[in-house]
């Protein structure tokens, strides 16, 4: 697993690529605990390059302040088990239609 933070925006943006579970999830705690630490209000993780996961490995993102800004297939299936994806909004309803004559 490798994980990365980039700076280039107002919140600090953490990226995960290759396998993330139990084994990875200490060093990714590790790593939003040192970007929070630095007074930042929040944190995005990309997690789009993560081959594999499992709930282990998703529970630093899912137990904090972190927002996944991006999730890799792998991750959403997981993510979608869980429930922890947002449901897409209701469609509008379409507008009465009236008959002419």
């Amino acid at each position: 697993m490798l994980v990365d933070v980039r700076r280039t925006s107002p919140r600090p943006l953490v990226i995960v690529r290759g396998e993330l579970d139990v084994s990875g999830a200490s060093l990714l705690t590790a790593v939003l605990e040192h970007v929070q630490e630095r007074g930042d209000e929040g944190v995005d993780v990309d997690l789009d390059g993560v081959t594999f996961a499992d709930t282990h490995g998703l529970a630093p993102v899912l137990d904090g302040p972190a927002v996944v800004v991006a999730a890799s297939p792998a991750v959403r299936w997981v993510l979608d088990l869980l429930g922890a994806l947002e449901a897409p909004a209701p469609a509008a309803p379409a507008p009465p239609t009236t008959c002419g004559g």
